[in-house]
């Protein structure tokens, strides 16, 4: 089964989402519940750009409306991962106790933990590893993110 996606701009919960117009896009989910796990041309689901956002209110009623925490786009970034990116420690912190999985991998083997050591992001760092998150776990190019916060002259 093909999967259809979406543009950014021509998907209405997608166009929500980018503006953040929290109403229109929970309104859009309550006509159409079934866009829950739609994609965007990169494969994101409305989660995923949630997260990557720091929309803390959407992401909290797309996981209440059973949004699927752990899915990955087209590189294997989940939600998690872009928190994680941005600095969104709010929205991390939920997407973990939704279930997210700490130390999921994207195609080229890193974490969530590897986008926070290597954007800085310091409190998400502290959280993740507070949840569990392996820093010795190295990704397709033998770099764990102990081994990059120590290149960066960075603390775990």
């Amino acid at each position: 089964m093909t999967t259809q996606r979406y543009d950014l701009k021509t998907s209405p919960l997608f166009l929500a989402i980018e503006l953040g117009k929290n109403d229109a896009a929970l309104q859009h989910l309550e006509v159409q519940q079934d866009q829950l796990e739609i994609q965007d041309l990169d494969g994101n689901t409305p989660l995923i750009r949630v997260g990557c956002l720091g929309n803390l209110a959407l992401t909290q009623a797309l996981l209440q409306r059973g949004a699927d925490v752990n899915a990955k786009n087209d590189i294997g970034y989940t939600a998690l991962h872009f928190a994680a990116q941005e600095g969104h420690a709010a929205v991390a912190q939920q997407l973990l106790a939704k279930g997210a999985a700490v130390d999921a991998l994207d195609d080229n083997g890193n974490t969530p933990l590897s986008n926070a050591v290597y954007n800085e992001k310091l409190d998400v760092v502290r959280l993740l590893l507070d949840a569990g998150a392996d820093a010795d776990l190295q990704n397709a190019h033998g770099v764990s993110p102990r081994e990059l916060a120590d290149s960066m002259g960075v603390d775990l």
